[in-house]
């Protein structure tokens, strides 16, 4: 159940189409984060937030507008590159918002990360699925 989120450029996503993803793309499927943007709360308590940028390849997704079940169609594997935000919450995802790392963000130093559009509206994302809560922010690359 891809539905929209409140910011232009990011779905929200369910469970129902990383299922096709998983099982249609099969053991070819290869995937990575490049940088990782960590979001969590001194002492714990409330929910963590990642956002990462990552490659894929292999992918092989619902053809889009159709079924996310993948029964009217898949598209053919290709590689992709993708920013994610995961939420997590007792130690398992909660919610994912994707986009299309279009400006190949993932391969940029820190200061374009976080100077861009992109990071901007998933900042803000964090920002309001947090309640404006106290959160330490940490960054890695791989």
């Amino acid at each position: 159940y891809d539905t929209p989120c409140s910011h232009p450029g990011l779905r929200c996503t369910r469970t129902p189409r990383y299922g096709t993803v998983f099982r249609e793309s099969g053991v070819g499927l290869r995937g990575g984060w490049r940088r990782r943007y960590c979001w969590q709360a001194p002492g714990g308590g409330l929910p963590s937030y990642s956002l990462d940028f990552e490659a894929h390849e292999s992918l092989v997704t619902p053809r889009p507008g159709l079924a996310l079940d993948g029964s009217m169609g898949v598209t053919a594997p290709r590689s992709q590159e993708l920013v994610v935000l995961y939420a997590a919450e007792g130690g398992e995802i909660s919610g994912m918002w994707i986009a299309p790392d279009a400006d190949k963000l993932g391969a940029a130093e820190r200061s374009v990360i976080d100077a861009s559009p992109l990071y901007g509206k998933f900042a803000a994302l964090v920002e309001r699925l947090s309640d404006g809560a106290s959160l330490e922010l940490s960054y890695s690359e791989a």
